[in-house]
């Protein structure tokens, strides 16, 4: 992985390796429902079946909402659509 900073004035980046220690296996994910009406909140979570470390959880909702790094469970409160795409 590399990051890079820049601006006006000078440039600078560094770099790190790193090594995945597990594949993450088997992932599921729960809904506490798949129809929900407007401004209902749906709850969400996921499961992993391999024993794994450093596993980040980003949940994106399909309307530009999202949850970065929020664990296994998450809520989404439906205001706008009468479906949306979760991506996990």
């Amino acid at each position: 992985m590399t990051v890079q900073a820049s601006n006006v004035v000078s440039n600078s980046s560094t770099m790190m390796e790193f090594v995945v220690e597990r594949p993450i296996i088997g992932l599921t994910l729960n809904a506490s429902s798949d129809h929900v009406q407007l401004g209902s909140d749906v709850f969400f979570e996921a499961f992993i079946d391999s024993p794994t470390t450093h596993v980040r959880f980003d949940w994106s909702y399909g309307d530009m909402e999202s949850d970065v790094d929020a664990g296994i469970r998450t809520t989404y409160l439906n205001y706008f659509f009468v479906s949306f795409l979760l991506t996990l």
